[in-house]
């Protein structure tokens, strides 16, 4: 997929209400990088994969999830 599309790919799982990052292949030429760890767990709501996750579950399930994720700010306002 990486040499395909010219874009980072990260395997990504779904645990507790958390997308846990597995594996990540980068494309080094490209200069738009993106930089995630591997093991790092991120709420659903703070990260790219996990609201594209939350969008393809049933609406209740993901109105569930919002409803009781622990809505944490990471990044500063303006």
């Amino acid at each position: 997929m990486m040499e395909k599309t010219g874009e980072t790919v990260n395997l990504v799982c779904f645990e507790d209400m958390e997308a846990v990052y597995i594996d990540q292949i980068s494309n080094t030429k490209s200069l738009l990088r993106m930089f995630t760890r591997v093991g790092a767990r991120v709420p659903l709501h703070s990260s790219g994969v996990g609201k594209a996750f939350l969008a393809g579950r049933p609406p209740a399930e993901a109105l569930d999830y919002f409803r009781s994720a622990r809505k944490q700010r990471y990044t500063k306002t303006a």
